[in-house]
């Protein structure tokens, strides 16, 4: 039943609150678009994302006894709450870069410090080794953000944080982080 729509807000009101299964609370608010289409969407914030008179995305995900339930983003797909929408959002190389070598540190700490330590300049080393093995093959550019090439850098980081907790050694770390991603990407 999904429909989805441009339109400007012609009134927006707040329709009570929500607590999901996990403790999050959300904040309702029900949504009128000049087009016709009324749905009701749920926020993080106690304020609504667009005002009247503004123009909005709207997607009605289910209809239930009580109304459209659905959401709201700005035209062109930027989430104004920060979540997942904002599909145009760039990441630079460098901030990529920044994001690697400290997933990759953290790593080595992580890998050293179950072994009784040691100094900076061996956790360094073994952080270099795994950037390499996170970027290997990874084009120097800027990123669509959860684009394929950025979430391929993001499960790279996220494997190498993992192996550490269960390798013998430097190597293993990069054998089990090879062959965990030959596994996420089956």
């Amino acid at each position: 039943m999904e429909q989805k729509g441009t339109s400007k807000v012609a009134t927006v009101s707040s329709v009570g609150e929500w607590k999901s299964d996990s403790g999050v609370l959300y904040y309702k608010f029900l949504y009128e678009f000049e087009d016709g289409t009324k749905l009701t969407a749920r926020h993080i914030k106690n304020s609504p994302k667009f005002n009247t008179g503004e123009e909005a995305e709207y997607e009605i995900i289910k209809t239930t006894q009580y109304g459209n339930m659905g959401k709201v983003s700005k035209v062109g797909g930027y989430n104004p709450s920060g979540g997942r929408a904002y599909k145009g959002r760039q990441q630079s190389w460098s901030e990529s870069m920044s994001i690697t070598r400290d997933a990759c540190f953290g790593a080595a700490c992580d890998y050293y410090a179950k072994l009784g330590g040691a100094d900076v300049k061996t956790i360094t080393a073994l952080a270099d080794r795994f950037v390499k093995f996170v970027i290997h093959g990874t084009p120097e550019k800027d990123f669509e953000m959860w684009g394929a090439e950025h979430k391929n850098l993001i499960h790279r980081n996220s494997v190498i944080k993992n192996v550490v907790k269960v390798a013998d050694s430097e190597d293993d770390c990069l054998r089990y982080a090879m062959e965990s991603i030959k596994y996420i990407n089956q």
